[in-house]
Order: C-alpha cells, then sequence, then structure tokens
C-alpha cells in the first residue's frame, strides 16, 4: 500500500474552479483520466465520492463507491488515477482482512489501512477477491465509522471515518 496526502493545494484549486463552473457535470469525467472513454458515469462518481465532505454532527456524508464491471473495462485505472491525483491509502488485490483491519502479537498492535485512512480516502482494487470474513471489518468501517478490533490480547475500537472506492470483477457463472 502507498499513502498520500489527503488533499492539496492543486486538489483545492481544481475544486474553486469547478464550483464556479454551470457545466461541471459534463467537465470533470473529460479532465478526470482522460485516456478512459465512454465510462463518464463512473468517472464522475469517483470525483463526487472524493471530493464528498467528511461526517459532520452525527450525519453520514461519506460516499461509497463500487465500480463493477468485466476485468479490462478500466475500473483499476480509474481508482489508480485518483489515488495518485487526489491522494488517500491504495489496497491491492492482495490485501486482506490483516492489511485493512491491523494485526495484533500478544499485547503489541499495527493498525491496518483502515485507520491510516480515516478521514480521508482507502482505494481498494478487487475487492471481490477478499473473502466474506475479510469484508466484515470493512463494512463496519463503511456503515459505523469505526470498527473493533478482537484478536489476542487486543481488544480496540478504531476510527475508521474513511470514503471507500472499489473494485470488483463481474462473477461469471
Amino acid at each position: 500500500y502507498r499513502n498520500y496526502s489527503i488533499i492539496d493545494k492543486g486538489m483545492i484549486q481544481t475544486i474553486k474552479e469547478y464550483a464556479n463552473d454551470p457545466d461541471i457535470l459534463d467537465k470533470i469525467p473529460a479532465d478526470f483520466n482522460p485516456r478512459i472513454i465512454n465510462i463518464d458515469k463512473a468517472k464522475l462518481t469517483v470525483f463526487l465520492s472524493i471530493i464528498s465532505e467528511q461526517d459532520q454532527n452525527g450525519d453520514k456524508n461519506r460516499i461509497h463507491i463500487l465500480l463493477i464491471g468485466e476485468p479490462g473495462c478500466g475500473k483499476t485505472t480509474i481508482i489508480q488515477d485518483a489515488y495518485h491525483t487526489y491522494g488517500g491509502i491504495y489496497a491491492d488485490p492482495q490485501t486482506n482482512k490483516t492489511g485493512l483491519l491491523g494485526r495484533a502479537s500478544g499485547t503489541n498492535f499495527t493498525p491496518g489501512l483502515l485507520t491510516q485512512a480515516d478521514m480521508g480516502r482507502i482505494y481498494i482494487d478487487e475487492l471481490d477477491k477478499q473473502t466474506p470474513q475479510d469484508q466484515e471489518g470493512l463494512l463496519n468501517a463503511m456503515e459505523n465509522g469505526e470498527y473493533t478490533y478482537n484478536k489476542d490480547m487486543v481488544r480496540k475500537t478504531l476510527k475508521a471515518r474513511t470514503r471507500v472506492i472499489a473494485t470488483a470483477n463481474n462473477k461469471l457463472k
């Protein structure tokens, strides 16, 4: 995984320019990863999640996104470009429950990617490769903004108020 800053001056300037443009919804997909064509709604949706507000006053404002499609249609490229452009945490297809939630050894605890992405974004590539057990903590974080880690001699409730932007392949029957 890699971690970049949550927001930078370039992103702030881009958002200010968009905010004053009446044709904003038509222009975002063209500006956001122009190499990928014909999936403008997916690109717009990811961008809107990136700029969505954090939770405030008990309101859940975070927008989570799951891009589902056939292999090779551009899902991974969209989230990788978003990650490189706007920052956050990137979890590759090999990331498992331990990587997302953390790991313990005795009383020592190392937080996972969800905690590191608190108040920011996590991009998870090929979520369909994870087992339902691996996804459990992720779903708690998405719903509640926190998850409980309980293993070995460690029991902690960790903040994970993150926006989840993930990809998954269609399952062939």
